[in-house]
């Protein structure tokens, strides 16, 4: 018993595996949202406000992570000379 306890506690602070992609953040935030959804727990609440923030900054860190372009980074550009 004691290995499985050392070993879940292992893994929380091993720092070498990847941060999960947003968009499994906002699909597990999700899962747990339709979880609490039908509690009428005040840590249901709770829980329902912090994940709709948590999906709320999630969003806004992605969107502020894009880098700006114009619609001719896109065009292929033509050559007149040939």
């Amino acid at each position: 018993m004691e290995e499985e306890v050392s070993s879940d506690v292992q893994d929380l602070t091993d720092t070498t595996k990847p941060k999960p992609a947003h968009h499994e953040a906002l699909k597990a935030a999700s899962t747990l949202q339709a979880y609490v959804a039908d509690m009428n727990e005040p840590f249901a609440c709770e829980m329902e406000v912090i994940l709709a923030k948590f999906g709320h900054q999630t969003r806004l860190d992605k969107f502020k992570s894009y880098q700006p372009t114009a619609i001719t980074d896109y065009l292929a550009t033509l050559d007149t000379n040939a």
